[in-house]
């Protein structure tokens, strides 16, 4: 980690604007303690891709991806450690055009809600829940 970082190693963005920024402002930043993207609302947040957290190799404390328009999970495929074991630690939720899970290849553990139950699993994820949901 280098330089500056963001407020309590906490990092949230519900704008495809303040995702994209995230490598602008934080380009050799590698670890958050919580990184959260998108919120719950009364619509989808226009998030379509997660490139600019290419760096990331761990979050510790809390990964939330909520409600957001993207189709994949490109752009965490770095991402190694991913918050504490437990419910609501890992959580990928509510996410109608996810139809890949590609970007979690190097993660071990994830859970989420998904629209699309059948989704391919990557090989290395050994601590996986999914709730399907209509």
């Amino acid at each position: 980690m280098y330089g500056q970082c963001p407020s309590d190693d906490f990092f949230s963005a519900i704008t495809q604007e303040t995702v994209a920024n995230f490598i602008v402002d934080y380009p050799n930043y590698t670890s958050l303690k919580n990184l959260w993207i998108g919120d719950a609302g009364p619509d989808y947040w226009e998030i379509t891709y997660l490139f600019a957290f290419i760096n990331l190799v761990s979050v510790t404390e809390r990964l939330l991806i909520l409600q957001i328009t993207t189709t994949n999970l490109q752009g965490l495929n770095n991402l190694q450690t991913e918050g504490q074991q437990g419910f609501d630690q890992r959580s990928i939720y509510f996410m109608p055009n996810l139809t890949s899970l590609e970007g979690l290849e190097s993660s071990e553990s994830v859970m989420g809600v998904f629209p699309n139950y059948f989704l391919p699993i990557p090989h290395k994820l050994k601590w996986f829940r999914k709730f399907n949901y209509c």
